[in-house]
């Protein structure tokens, strides 16, 4: 009895710490960032979320197998659905196969290391990934475990909604610190991202120009989709604490519906128009749903107004009628007026239709990618190219046509702004089918017991949690979806998995202990303990190394640069990246350096930095075309034998990058300096070809010109 105790204790105190896990990721992701950090926003949020995550399975497993493997502790749902993991066999399977898909992506990818721990801007490789699903796991057993209650899902609730007060607060500052003169005269927010009515800003009360908020999210979209997606969390919450009678829980009640409006407020200064669509989809769901359940006709009747008055909107401001000038000097409603520019082919609304189609393309008909044959280019429609490895794979079907559009020639695309084409990229048509069956398993199980939930708090807390992933799913056919977004994805699944209308039952069956028990809880233990340490000093090698980044790349440039860089490569000698920036920095001081032996060592490290970061990621283009440069520069200044090694790595990075109108550009500005004008006359006419209208092109092609009938001349 006393070790049995003692087991009981330890269970317990499992319990309590993976509870601290769970609140600590939903309380503090959110509004984690670094400021001195060149990854500012998602690398925060990542570490703090992978430590969470490995520390709560840690002890999850000593619970599992040593704690319940020795009390014969049982749980059983209806028909045996639920067991240790908490989740309904249909909803588990889903998962796993999703789980093995992305394993499966991971190991087929094009660079297994980028695939599995992302890459340094987005992070979300298959380790990411892997810790979303076991934070799933973790919410499923957790409120589904011996003990638990109703309290427990409420709990966590709350946790995630008090994490939205410091984004919020954090986003209104932005709205308010930041007015023109401390809010003299209601000037516009001069905070974010700019919104451009066509030809003049947008105004507050017609005296300003707005802006678009960002918070701790780095990004209104990312701030828009993380909000849909709790706001309703939050109104749950807030109807509950109206029927209780205490003054705690009013002023409870009347400090969620401030927060309700924050945000609420937050979401519409993003001036993000997926989200909104999103926000608009989840409470049409929630109104169809409850109006279904309860017999509610004119629930059904607005619900069904609702999309009704967003068409007419998008209609009225897409064609010329009396209603489209004053409702386009409302802040942000211009954002609704991009269909008759995206079918004319003007403005960035556009740009989505293009990543999409060549997306679809490279999805469907794989191309070539890499300088070594793809032995698995015929399987890519089936496994894909590997979690965050899209941004390599686009460069081979990179559309001309987005050369046209602003940032077009520097434009990194590494998502295809559609959580499906997204899914089908990384991980082929294997994982988009795993995860259409994780959303479908969770619709059907969710409705069936929001359907027979007899509960009010339980009937609404189910279709809130439906609704925030339909919201999810409309603004996910727009936009990126990253950690402050997928956690509460996976929190609203779990939420469908262990409403309480089937909550497993808990026996607990007293037996023999067995022999061994001390030494399976001290092996679980210690294999927790150094799983845990790894995720951990990993975190903060890799949080260490963006904050130096940041200072060399901030700093000055020149050898204090350089050693800065030189700390951030041993503590994260996996990135390329940091590699490739101590490069840049070597050849941008060359560039500024007069003639000499100093300029030539400069020429020399700058190619050891970016040949190291070529042997670390081979696939991206831009590395191969600045060591093209660097060699460019040395065959012109110093050493004419270096002009081969110039041209190759130019074409290694055409190869690559074959649409891409600057590299083709300067390797006919390298050879036009090295006194070979015809052949870059046949590199600049393929860049005109690409790209017709690009003036630097075009410059480049009447200097070519003028050099050729020079040359036909003669003296």
């Amino acid at each position: 009895m006393d070790e049995g105790r003692r087991m009981g204790k330890l269970d317990r105190i499992c319990d309590i710490g993976i509870e601290v896990c769970i609140l600590a990721v939903l309380l503090a992701t959110p509004g984690l960032w670094n400021p001195w950090g060149l990854n500012a926003y998602e690398l925060p949020k990542v570490c703090f979320l992978r430590v969470m995550v490995v520390a709560g399975m840690a002890l999850w497993g000593v619970k599992v197998f040593t704690v319940h493997g020795s009390r014969f502790t049982v749980q059983t749902g209806q028909n045996g659905q639920a067991g240790r993991t908490g989740c309904p066999r249909p909803l588990l399977m889903a998962v796993l196969a999703f789980t093995g898909a992305q394993v499966l992506s991971c190991l087929l990818s094009l660079h297994r290391y980028t695939s599995f721990f992302g890459t340094l801007d987005r992070q979300q490789g298959c380790y990411t990934m892997l810790c979303y699903v076991g934070f799933f796991f973790l919410l499923c057993s957790h409120l589904s475990g011996a003990g638990s209650d109703s309290g427990r899902a409420w709990r966590i609730l709350a946790a995630a909604v008090l994490g939205s007060v410091w984004v919020c607060g954090v986003g209104l500052a932005e709205a308010v610190h930041y007015l023109r003169e401390q809010l003299k005269d209601l000037c516009g927010f001069v905070w974010g991202h700019a919104v451009q009515t066509r030809g003049e800003p947008v105004s507050v009360l017609g005296l300003g120009q707005v802006w678009r908020i960002s918070s701790t999210l780095g990004n209104p979209t990312f701030l828009g989709a993380y909000l849909i997606l709790l706001i309703p969390f939050t109104i749950p919450l807030f109807w509950r604490s109206r029927g209780s009678r205490t003054w705690g829980a009013r002023f409870a009640g009347w400090g969620l519906g401030l927060l309700a409006a924050a945000q609420l407020v937050c979401l519409y200064l993003t001036g993000s128009r997926g989200p909104w669509l999103g926000l608009a989809a989840a409470l049409v769901f929630f109104a169809v749903v409850m109006g279904l359940r309860l017999g509610a006709w004119r629930l059904l009747a607005a619900a069904c107004a609702v999309p009704v008055l967003v068409a007419a909107l998008v209609v009225v401001m897409n064609t010329e009628n009396p209603l489209r000038s004053p409702l386009s000097r409302v802040p942000y409603l211009d954002r609704f007026g991009f269909v008759d520019e995206a079918l004319r082919g003007e403005g960035q609304d556009r740009v989505r239709p293009l990543v999409w189609k060549a997306t679809l393309r490279m999805v469907t008909r794989p191309p070539s990618v890499g300088l070594e044959p793809d032995k698995l280019r015929t399987f890519r429609p089936l496994v894909g190219w590997g979690q965050d490895m899209m941004p390599f794979a686009f460069q081979a079907v990179f559309p001309p046509q987005l050369e046209d559009y602003g940032p077009g020639r520097r434009l990194h695309v590494d998502r295809a702004h559609n959580v499906f084409l997204d899914a089908a990229a990384a991980t082929g048509l294997t994982g988009l089918l795993a995860y259409v069956g994780v959303l479908a398993t969770s619709f059907t199980l969710g409705l069936r017991r929001c359907w027979r939930a007899a509960e009010r708090d339980e009937q609404l807390l189910l279709t809130f949690a439906l609704a925030a992933i339909f919201g999810h799913l409309v603004e996910a056919q727009f936009g990126i979806v990253l950690t402050g977004a997928q956690t509460l994805f996976w929190l609203a699944l779990a939420m469908v998995a262990v409403s309480s209308a089937h909550r497993p039952a808990s026996q607990e069956q007293e037996g023999h202990l067995g022999a061994g028990w001390r030494l399976r809880v001290v092996c679980v233990a210690i294999l927790g303990s150094l799983l845990f340490g790894a995720a951990a000093i990993h975190a903060g090698t890799h949080l260490a190394a963006d904050t130096i980044g940041w200072r060399a790349w901030r700093g000055p440039r020149g050898p204090s640069a350089i050693g800065l860089l030189d700390r951030a490569i041993r503590l994260a000698p996996n990135y390329s990246f940091y590699r490739f920036v101590s490069g840049e920095v070597c050849r941008q001081t060359a560039l500024k350096t007069p003639a000499g032996a100093f300029k030539l060592d400069l020429f020399k490290e700058s190619v050891r930095a970016f040949q190291a970061a070529i042997a670390l990621q081979p696939f991206y283009a831009n590395y191969h075309a600045a060591t093209g440069h660097v060699y460019g520069r040395w065959s012109f200044e110093f050493d004419a034998s270096k002009l081969p090694l110039a041209i190759d790595h130019y074409e290694k990075a055409l190869k690559l990058s074959p649409n891409n109108v600057d590299m083709r550009d300067d390797l006919a500005q390298v050879l036009l300096d090295a006194g070979r004008p015809a052949d870059a006359l046949a590199q600049v006419e393929k860049s005109a070809a690409i790209d017709p209208g690009y003036k630097r092109t075009q410059r480049l092609l009447a200097e070519v010109r003028k050099r050729l009938s020079g040359d036909q001349r003669g003296p």
